[in-house]
This record gives structure tokens, sequence and C-alpha cells, in this order.
């Protein structure tokens, strides 16, 4: 499974989670691919992790080309703090991408009702995001 992720270097965007995520699925042999897209730090070396970067100014630019790229089958939003991904939830909605991420802020009401998408607690365990 191939999994996006779009500006999520650092805590408030869920760096801590995926990077978590990311580590217990390569330590189990989990199929799972994850694409990370930031316009800042590269994100950590770990198994399964393929970075894509691009600056502040072409990162809806750069995006668009990821998701043609990589054609992933789930963009992920495992942010901790609420509207730290407003634009990019925005983005991923226009292009009926799956869709996981964080229960908090706005993203239940914005996501309510539709198909294809698992809302999960802020504190969810890497287990539980697994």
């Amino acid at each position: 499974m191939r999994v996006l992720l779009v500006n999520s270097s650092i805590a408030s965007k869920g760096k801590d989670v995926w990077t978590a995520v990311a580590d217990a699925a390569a330590t189990e042999g989990l199929p799972l691919a994850f694409h990370v897209l930031n316009d800042g730090d590269a994100p950590p070396a770990l198994p399964g992790v393929t970075a894509h970067q691009s600056s502040r100014s072409e990162l809806a630019r750069t995006t668009t080309k990821v998701v043609r790229a990589v054609k992933p089958h789930l963009v992920w939003f495992p942010f901790q703090a609420p509207e730290t991904h407003s634009f990019v939830v925005s983005d991923a909605l226009a292009n009926r991408l799956p869709i996981l991420a964080s229960a908090i802020g706005a993203v239940p009401e914005r996501l309510e009702g539709r198909p294809m998408t698992w809302l999960l607690r802020h504190d969810a365990s890497t287990r539980e995001w697994l």
C-alpha cells in the first residue's frame, strides 16, 4: 500500500506519529510504502520511506506531480494540532483521494459522511494507526 504524507516534517503535523508507524511497519515486514512530501526538513531515513522535497511556493504543484507519480492508495494526515493541514486536506478532497486523518479540530466536520475516509483520535497508538 502506498501512503502519501504531505508536509509532515514537524511534531504538530504528525512527524513523531508517522515515523513510529513507518518504523513498526518495517519491523513487522508490512507491505507499506510511505511517500513523504515536505517543503522543509527532509524526513528521517527509514526503511520504506521515500522523500519528495518541494519549496513552499511550489508545494501545490509538486503535490500534484507526486500524486500522479506515486498513485497513493491513501493520504494520511496524522496531525497533532488542529487546523495544521487545512489546505492540504482540501487538495486531497479535490483529488478524491482516500484519507486517513486525526479527528481533531474541524476535520471531522469537513470529512463527515465522506466515503473512503477514516478518522482516529490524534493520540491513537502506533498499533491503532497500523
